[in-house]
C-alpha cells in the first residue's frame, strides 16, 4: 500500500477533545485486531459476528484498549449496522491518540504520513 496522509485516516479534529476515525470492520475474522489501513479508513478485524451489536461492542473494546482510553470514551457516531463506521475517541489529548494510532499502524507495517 502507498503512503497515506494521516489526517485522512484519523479524520478532522473538529473539537480539541476528540479524534474522529473512519473504520472499516471485518466481522468473523478469527481474532480482534487493528489490521492496518484500507483506503482512508482504519481496518479492524473482529472475531465476532455482527449480530445483535456484538461487533460494535468488540470494536469499542478493541479501540479503547489499543488507544488507552475508557470504553465510554469510544463513541460510535455512525455506521451501527454497516462495515464502514465513524468513531469518535474522546480525550484531553487527541494528539497523543494520533501518536498511539501511528505506533499501532507502524507495528502493522503501515505508517501514515503526519500531515
Amino acid at each position: 500500500m502507498g503512503s497515506i496522509d494521516f489526517a485522512r485516516v484519523a479524520g478532522v479534529l473538529e473539537n480539541p477533545k476528540r479524534l474522529r476515525l473512519r473504520v472499516r470492520v471485518q466481522p468473523k475474522a478469527g481474532r480482534n485486531r487493528i489490521a492496518g489501513l484500507v483506503g482512508d479508513a482504519l481496518k479492524v478485524e473482529l472475531g465476532v459476528p455482527p449480530a445483535e451489536g456484538r461487533a460494535n461492542e468488540a470494536l469499542v473494546r478493541l479501540l479503547a484498549g489499543a488507544l488507552g482510553v475508557r470504553r465510554a470514551d469510544v463513541v460510535l457516531v455512525s455506521g451501527g449496522k454497516a462495515r464502514l463506521k465513524l468513531v469518535d475517541v474522546l480525550s484531553e489529548d487527541p494528539h497523543a491518540l494520533r501518536q498511539q494510532l501511528a505506533l499501532l499502524l507502524r507495528a502493522e507495517g503501515q505508517a501514515p504520513r503526519q500531515g
